[in-house]
């Protein structure tokens, strides 16, 4: 690609989802870990002042929880598993927030390294300024983002006296 006039038009918004889904993905994990520290700490402390207030301790188990949501244990024919399901059903919701929060940052965590991987590639860009033949290596560029590649060497060379020559997309490992 050659760029005479170093003009860049704005990435579509597929490529700027893709581009700040790290930093909002990130943002949502990090939500998800308030819910592990804050949730079952909120409860236990709600638990406990209940307890001071009237020496009594309150369970809160997860059917209690999803009972407010109209969700209750359903019941099977087979006593192993109804025995399973009573058993899960009667833990704690702050262990079941718990374990809420840790599945959902594992799969907000899976699904940035599939963004990193699929939708990312390394570049690397051949210019000329000065009379004289340059490059730069990037990491993590959309994927056949011109635009971004011409964005980052605005970036690093902010003057704009230089003339692109090659942007060769490198495989990923």
């Amino acid at each position: 690609m050659t760029d005479e006039s170093n003009t860049f038009r704005e990435d579509s918004l597929w490529q700027r989802l893709i581009h700040d889904s790290q930093g909002l993905l990130g943002m949502v994990g990090m939500g998800f870990a308030w819910l592990i520290a804050l949730g079952p700490l909120g409860m236990l402390g709600w638990q406990c002042l209940t307890w001071l207030q009237n020496g009594y301790w309150d369970r809160w188990p997860i059917s209690r929880t999803l009972a407010g949501f109209d969700i209750y244990e359903p019941e099977t024919t087979w006593g192993g598993v109804q025995k399973i399901t009573h058993f899960l059903f009667e833990l704690p919701t702050a262990l079941g927030l718990m374990f809420l929060g840790l599945a959902g940052m594992m799969a907000f965590g899976g699904l940035l390294v599939l963004i990193e991987k699929y939708a990312t590639a390394d570049v690397k860009v051949s210019y000329t300024r000065d009379g004289r033949s340059q490059s730069r290596h990037y990491r993590s560029v959309i994927r056949n983002s011109e635009e971004q590649v011409v964005r980052l060497l605005y970036r690093d060379i902010p003057d704009g006296l230089w003339r692109i020559t090659q942007i060769e997309w490198l495989p990923r490992a």
